[in-house]
């Protein structure tokens, strides 16, 4: 059963097929589900009737399908209108979202994906990201984003332990950005969740074309062909395919690393301007034509699309992280990934707070920090565009010009250093860091 192929019959009005196909892919799961009286009253942006109890179906009901159609009626366009919260929190109750790929959707989840194809988008962008102690970094990363002309920004947190909530409540509190506090239970994939969220039951999401997904550690750079501005990147590729747009948009990596082994307060840029290229990408979505993020880097496509790259070029999905070659003419995402020693402490150890009973996904390792030395990468220097650096200074000193934003941002990298100190546990991050150096390049040589 493939969504794409349910919306193009919803579209058309074709309740039956529709009711014909959930039938056969859930029958022996929830048998007594009344698929067609769902469906009229979708279509007539009526309140859902009662529906039996199964999986995640109150969650869903109650957080997404109703809040849609409620809004579909009061409007004479299927739109949203900006009632944009500055802060909100996600439960533990919809973990599911984090767990399951399309192909797991409910009955329930898929109702409410045939719902939001209704609604017309009536902005350009938004930006993504989720952050857990990563402190320090969120001033530059926002001031960064700014700078290429994101004007809308949401960010998702969760379990942090360095203070970095308080920066980002303030941040909310004059209305810089959306920030969602992301619950999370044991086995939950935080990003997964929060990605999902957005696409399917996130109103705030409903109200744009595009949405980009970035890290906290990633800076996305657009070269001067666009400007260095977003918004020239989206009509650029809106006016090269103004009758099937590109289902995303993809901007090539680039590691970022030194082989420091302190934390040192100073934007990552200055710190780490050695790189390596990677065929990797992260992307840029039309929400409306894509089924899921479940992939993280690169969106789960409907059935007819098809990506770009930061030329503009047509890859197919399949095609995109398989190319040996990369494309940067246009862009690319800078991955800070390693940074300090110190800081890999800290990722170390977040990694490990994360691994549940089903997955070491998130597991690091000390080879991993080595493997992406400069010695090991062959790095070259790449410096921003200068006119992206002068935005990125006066974004920067317009959002520390907010008293409760730079208190908290103060007080964000002190009890950052604080969690350095406790992780470190007293070692002797100096030494540990030029022997484990002076070993690693020993067993590179060696297998020379």
């Amino acid at each position: 059963m493939y969504l794409h192929d349910l919306e193009r019959l919803y579209a058309v009005g074709n309740f039956d097929r529709i009711n014909m196909l959930i039938d056969e892919r859930f029958r022996t799961k929830h048998s007594n589900f009344d698929t067609l009286s769902a469906l009229r009253a979708m279509q007539e942006n009526r309140q859902l009737p009662k529906l039996p109890t199964f999986q995640n179906s109150d969650i869903v009901y109650k957080n997404a399908i109703n809040t849609l159609s409620s809004e579909l009626n009061q409007s004479n366009r299927a739109t949203f209108r900006n009632k944009q919260q500055s802060t909100f929190e996600i439960p533990t109750e919809l973990d599911f979202i984090g767990q399951d790929a399309i192909h797991d959707h409910s009955p329930m989840q898929v109702l409410n994906f045939l719902s939001t194809s209704r609604v017309k988008s009536e902005k350009a962008i938004l930006l993504v990201a989720c952050f857990r102690n990563d402190g320090p970094y969120i001033i530059e990363w926002i001031a960064h984003h700014k700078a290429l002309g994101f004007e809308n920004i949401c960010l998702f947190s969760n379990d942090n332990e360095d203070g970095s909530d308080l920066l980002l409540q303030a941040l909310a509190d004059e209305g810089v950005i959306t920030f969602v506090r992301n619950t999370c239970g044991a086995d939950c994939h935080p990003q997964r969740k929060a990605f999902g969220y957005v696409l399917e039951m996130m109103p705030l999401a409903q109200s744009f074309e595009w949405v980009a997904f970035l890290d906290s550690d990633e800076l996305l750079i657009l070269r001067e062909k666009y400007k260095c501005n977003v918004n020239e990147l989206i009509a650029q590729a809106e006016t090269r395919y103004p009758g099937e747009r590109p289902a995303a948009i993809c901007m090539n990596w680039k590691f970022f690393s030194g082989l420091d082994a302190r934390f040192r307060n100073a934007p990552l840029v200055d710190r780490f301007p050695l790189q390596k290229s990677s065929q990797n990408s992260k992307s840029i979505i039309r929400r409306s034509n894509a089924c899921s993020m479940f992939h993280l880097h690169i969106p789960i496509p409907k059935k007819w699309g098809f990506f770009v790259d930061s030329d503009l070029e047509k890859y197919t999905p399949y095609e995109l992280n398989k190319a040996a070659t990369h494309n940067y003419s246009g862009g690319q995402v800078n991955h800070y990934w390693s940074k300090s020693f110190e800081e890999f402490l800290v990722k170390k150890a977040r990694g490990e707070s994360l691994v549940g009973s089903k997955t070491l996904e998130f597991s690091r390792s000390l080879d991993d920090y080595f493997n992406y030395s400069p010695q090991n990468m062959n790095a070259s220097l790449d410096a921003l565009p200068e006119c992206l650096l002068e935005r990125i200074r006066e974004e920067r000193a317009e959002l520390l010009g907010s008293e409760a934003i730079r208190l908290a941002n103060d007080f964000v990298t002190l009890r950052f250093q604080k969690l350095v100190e406790r992780i470190s546990n007293g070692l002797d991050i100096d030494t540990m860091f030029a022997d484990l150096s002076s070993k690693w390049n020993q067993l590179r040589g060696a297998c020379r």
